[in-house]
Formats: C-alpha cells, sequence, structure tokens
C-alpha cells in the first residue's frame, strides 16, 4: 500500500487542509475507506492516507486529477512488483 502526507493531497487537488478534512471524515462515513487501515497517524498531528484514501477524496473533489493518480499508483506499484 502507497502513504501519502495529508497536507501534500489537499496541495495535489488544490484545496486547504481543513477542507481535505472534511471530505476525508465524508468518505470514511459512506464507507468508501475505513479510517482505521486508510489513515495512519505519524504524528501529533501528522497524518497519512493510504493511495485508496486519496482517491476516494479526489473523486469527491476534481475526478480528472483523481483518475490521473489513480492511474499513476497503478502503473508505479506495477513497475515496483516487476
Amino acid at each position: 500500500m502507497a502513504w501519502f502526507d495529508f497536507h501534500q493531497v489537499a496541495h495535489l487537488f488544490g484545496i486547504k487542509p481543513e477542507k481535505a478534512a472534511q471530505l476525508l471524515w465524508q468518505v470514511g462515513a459512506t464507507g468508501e475507506i475505513n479510517a482505521d487501515i486508510d489513515v495512519k497517524q505519524y504524528d501529533r498531528s501528522k497524518y497519512l492516507l493510504s493511495h485508496r484514501a486519496v482517491v476516494a477524496v479526489g473523486y469527491h473533489i476534481n475526478y480528472g486529477r483523481a483518475a490521473a493518480f489513480q492511474k499513476w499508483c497503478a502503473s508505479e506499484l506495477t513497475a515496483l512488483l516487476h
């Protein structure tokens, strides 16, 4: 599983971290992600999101960027496995 810094995810989609946090809560509440699996705290106020969480948040913000990110993840993970 690939992990990404929460603030970098907000930057990727061109939104403020507060909006990203709100959307992350929404995708967790709808069952699109499992917060226990897809979100990790690595410092007091710093979080990592799985690639699944990034894609789920991205679809709620900007489908085009989320789709491009999902394709990038797939190609990078495939390259790592071969």
